[in-house]
């Protein structure tokens, strides 16, 4: 099984993260933010290569998205330059393929003079580079949204493995999938963002429900990572780069 992990375009708050701040009456609630001029043109350019793409599979095609409004938007763009061409493909929009939740972190301005033991708290753990398992003040943590992902990650498992899945999802979520479909020990989340409109191709590398199979390959992952680093567990492959 083949699967397609696509960041949304450049989003306004990419160019400003102001606009998701909330406590000064003028920020834009996360789901609702927009692609920028730049980013329409991103997802055109980013259809446009899918297209080639496709030419060379026959493979049973399924979409899904995100159901923020830049994930809606790129994909909405994207398609529409390669579904007409492609004869067997369903579309889906899966609310576990959100990106993470930030909470008081990205809503509130200087949330640390505001929240000062909430921040404390989740600072305390983002200095030791544990905050994977910190919960944000009014969000979720990383580990939770691995969580939530794996229920789609077990879904998969429905289909054939002739098939081809393009996922629009976001920064964090895409890390977090990685880390899910390659079973790779937590520390890849913190690797930087694929940038905008970018494609990942991954191989599901195994039955997700074999549970021993699984618990072989994290152990071979985790011990490589242990040795090797960042670099041997994950070389993403950016088919269009801005």
């Amino acid at each position: 099984m083949k699967i397609l992990l696509v960041r949304h375009a450049e989003s306004e708050a990419n160019v400003n993260p102001s606009k998701l701040y909330l406590n000064d009456n003028k920020g834009i609630a996360n789901p609702k933010i927009c692609l920028t001029a730049q980013g329409i043109e991103q997802a055109n350019e980013n259809g446009l290569f899918l297209k080639k793409y496709l030419e060379k599979t026959n493979l049973k095609i399924k979409v899904w998205n995100s159901p923020y409004q830049r994930t809606r938007q790129t994909m909405e763009i994207s398609t529409e330059h390669y579904l007409n061409d492609v004869v067997h493909y369903q579309t889906e929009e899966s609310p576990l393929l959100s990106e993470i939740q930030f909470g008081l972190v990205e809503t509130v301005r200087r949330y640390h003079d505001h929240y000062p033991h909430e921040y404390q708290y989740y600072h305390a753990f983002k200095a030791q580079e544990a905050h994977f398992f910190a919960k944000a003040p009014m969000g979720e943590s990383p580990a939770e949204m691995v969580s939530r992902l794996k229920i789609w990650v077990n879904g998969l498992s429905m289909y054939s493995e002739n098939d081809l899945h393009i996922v629009y999802s976001h920064g964090a979520a895409i890390r977090a999938l990685l880390l899910t479909l390659q079973c790779l020990p937590y520390e890849i989340y913190y690797l930087p963002n694929p940038v905008n409109a970018s494609i990942m191709e991954v191989d599901l590398p195994m039955n997700l429900h074999d549970h021993d199979v699984m618990l072989s390959k994290v152990k071979e992952r985790t011990d490589k990572f242990k040795k090797d680093g960042f670099p041997y567990i994950f070389k993403p492959k950016y088919y269009i780069s801005q």
